[in-house]
């Protein structure tokens, strides 16, 4: 009996010690957790149903931003948490494009101050409710070169409100086949225009004026006018110059030679080096308007004879991205000749314009391999044969 009651003691003893500990050790995690806090709340749509599977952000406030926003999804019943937030001012906001919400056309980057609140070491636990503002308004663009139809994969736009003195709400540039979305059921003045494009011509000015009722769609039909140098100095492709030319050697203007690993411009590349398909825009501005008999057209030649599989398929691939380049150029393909016609010469032939140099007959030449570069004074010639 003695143990037992002295085993009672203990335990009585250890639970009044383990009570007398806790209520400090929880104290203390509270104390050092305090550099972090938590947002919570219900998010309502606009008929007083709570918002299902919607996506928020939490924006801090008075601070750059050098992250991507914490973000969250709501619940069956609409209810968000965010946790670990540090300290701080935040205002919530839904960034959903799918239900119509994004960060400038319904939420913090629109017009007007949101509301917020703010998490601090005395309270580091904040109610935040949401109600949802009608949803934005869906903007699309049907984008076409203007010069030859080609769609053009990218846009750049600046919405404005419509005002006396009209103000940016959003700018930015995107995929032209995605949804972009404004604030709905407002004025607003509409920039549109591309890399490597003029703009818009219904934008020029003040603006293209559009209003979108909440959750409708608008779709514009954009032709932009290239405007690199091309377009400006040299004509449309004249098909009647070339389609009689039947050998590709007859072909006058520029040829490109797609290769494995860049694209080579005849008259413009330097020995026959190929170079990225990006700077090949650069390369056919550069060349005179002397280049261009036939208007904005070239050849193109795929540098495929005794290429394996895999460079084929590099070849190819090169091609794929050349062609949409050309057509934002506004240049067209004309041609596609037969293997060596944009083959640069690796050697130069002499021909009149040396006639010093050749004999009577000009069949002694028939094996000779010749080798020319320009000095200061003159031509000179290597690895002669035949003579």
């Amino acid at each position: 009996m003695r143990v037992l009651r002295n085993r009672s003691t203990l335990k009585a003893s250890l639970l009044f010690l383990a009570f007398s500990i806790c209520p400090f050790g929880l104290a203390q995690d509270r104390s050092q957790s305090t550099d972090k806090g938590v947002i919570y709340g219900t998010v309502v749509a606009q008929d007083g149903t709570p918002a299902k599977g919607l996506t928020l952000n939490a924006n801090p406030l008075g601070v750059a931003l050098g992250m991507a926003l914490p973000w969250t999804k709501t619940n069956e019943a609409g209810f968000y948490s965010f946790e670990h937030l540090p300290l701080g001012r935040y205002t919530v906001f839904a960034e959903d494009e799918e239900a119509g919400y994004s960060s400038f056309s319904t939420g913090a980057g629109g017009a007007g101050r949101p509301p917020e609140v703010e998490l601090t070491a005395e309270h580091p636990e904040a109610e935040f409710n949401v109600h949802l503002p009608p949803p934005a308004g869906f903007l699309l663009f049907h984008l076409t070169n203007r010069t030859t139809g080609a769609p053009i994969s990218g846009v750049e736009v600046t919405v404005m409100s419509e005002e006396a003195a009209p103000k940016t709400i959003v700018s930015g540039g995107f995929g032209s086949s995605r949804a972009f979305l404004v604030p709905s059921d407002r004025d607003l003045l509409l920039h549109v225009t591309s890399w490597g494009f003029l703009e818009w011509r219904e934008s020029v000015g003040v603006g293209k004026h559009i209003h979108i009722a909440s959750g409708n769609r608008l779709t514009l039909d954009v032709q932009l006018q290239p405007s690199n140098a091309l377009t400006q100095r040299i004509p449309d492709a004249d098909p009647k110059k070339y389609q009689g030319i039947h050998d590709g050697k007859d072909w006058k203007n520029p040829c490109l030679l797609v290769r494995t690993d860049g694209v080579v411009v005849s008259g413009a590349t330097s020995d026959g080096n190929p170079i990225p398909v990006k700077a090949v825009a650069e390369a056919l501005e550069s060349l005179p308007d002397s280049a261009w008999p036939y208007g904005r057209v070239v050849a193109v030649e795929d540098d495929s004879v005794g290429a394996s599989e895999p460079e084929r398929s590099r070849i190819e691939a090169n091609r794929i991205l050349l062609e949409p380049f050309l057509g934002e150029l506004g240049v067209i393909v004309g041609s596609r000749p037969s293997a060596g016609a944009c083959e640069p010469p690796s050697a130069v032939m002499l021909d009149s314009a040396v006639p010093s140099v050749l004999p009577a007959n000009r069949n002694v030449w028939s094996a000779a391999v010749l080798q020319a570069k320009s000095e200061d004074d003159g031509l000179v010639c290597a690895n002669v044969s035949g003579l």
